[in-house]
C-alpha cells in the first residue's frame, strides 16, 4: 500500500444464487484491488478521465495467490455494469 494511502482501497465480492426467482445461497468475500486498478479508480476520482465512467468488473482465479502487481485476468469472469448505487458514504456498489 503507497504510504499516502490512508485507508487501502478493498473490494468485497457478493453473489446471490437465485433459482426459480428464489434466494437459495449467498456468497461473501475480500478482493484484492491489484495496483493496476488502484491506478485507474485514482485517476477518475482526481477527474483525470472526465466523460468517463466504470462499465464493468472482472474477477480471475488461477490458483496463485493474487499479487499487487497482477495487470491481467487468468480464467477471467466479467461482468457490465447494469447500475450503480452508493450505499454508505464512500461506497459504491455494481450491479
Amino acid at each position: 500500500m503507497n504510504s499516502r494511502e490512508r485507508h487501502g482501497m478493498r473490494g468485497l465480492f457478493t453473489m446471490r444464487i437465485y433459482r426459480r426467482g428464489k434466494l437459495v445461497e449467498t456468497y461473501r468475500g475480500n478482493n484484492l484491488i491489484v495496483g493496476n486498478a488502484r491506478e485507474i479508480a485514482a485517476q477518475f476520482i482526481s477527474g483525470a478521465v472526465a466523460g468517463r465512467r466504470i462499465t464493468g468488473i472482472g474477477f480471475g482465479a488461477n490458483g496463485s495467490a493474487p499479487q499487487n502487481g497482477g495487470t491481467a485476468l487468468a480464467g477471467a469472469c466479467t461482468k457490465e455494469a447494469e447500475s450503480v448505487s452508493y450505499p454508505a458514504l464512500g461506497q459504491a456498489e455494481f450491479k
